[in-house]
């Protein structure tokens, strides 16, 4: 979900190159976040459209639980370190929702991050480019931010950061014990 490498063109020129960086500086936290300190109020629910102009809506009831993530360029470098060892554990058990958070990139600038986008990644991430998830959500900016959503869409769980092993092994609990939760 996130850029490993800067996409750069070689025929475009250096100055350009610099704005592009510095336009990436906004993509797709860890210290524990309970549910409850949240501000968002009653089932989260929004629609975006990815990379590929198609639409991605987040709208309750789901049919397992959700886990959104949401981060800008800087904490897009943290959620490796949560999605890959989640999504190897509750592959099919849980629906994983990724959003990039885009409000700082310049409105011309828009169509390149997009392309970007479409080039490195085949499956679609949510682009917020006016704060619709990232407000509802309440992030924090500069750090990866999951938000684990029951099937009505509340907030049941909340972490941003890195992924230390502590919040790690909370996430997990909360996501086991809320699909166990959905068995009954």
């Amino acid at each position: 979900m996130i850029l490993d490498r800067p996409v750069i063109c070689s025929r475009t020129p250096s100055g350009v190159l610099l704005v592009f960086g510095v336009a990436l500086l906004v993509f797709i936290g860890a210290r524990l976040a309970p549910a409850e300190n949240s501000e968002a109020a009653g089932p989260v629910s929004f629609a975006l459209k990815d990379q590929f102009n198609n639409a991605m809506t987040l709208a309750p009831k789901f049919e397992q639980p959700v886990l959104v993530t949401v981060a800008d360029k800087k904490g897009a470098g943290q959620l490796p370190g949560w999605i890959s060892p989640l999504s190897k554990e509750f592959k099919g058990s849980v629906r994983f929702f990724a959003v990039a958070d885009l409000r700082a990139v310049p409105g011309l600038l828009r169509g390149m991050v997009r392309r970007a986008f479409k080039k490195e990644y085949e499956y679609g991430i949510a682009m917020d480019w006016d704060g619709t998830a990232a407000e509802q959500l309440k992030i924090t900016a500069d750090e990866a931010n999951l938000f684990l959503l029951d099937e009505a869409g509340h907030l049941v769980f909340s972490v941003h950061g890195e992924a230390t092993e502590q919040n790690l092994v909370a996430l997990k609990d909360a996501l086991h014990n809320l699909i166990e939760d959905g068995k009954k």
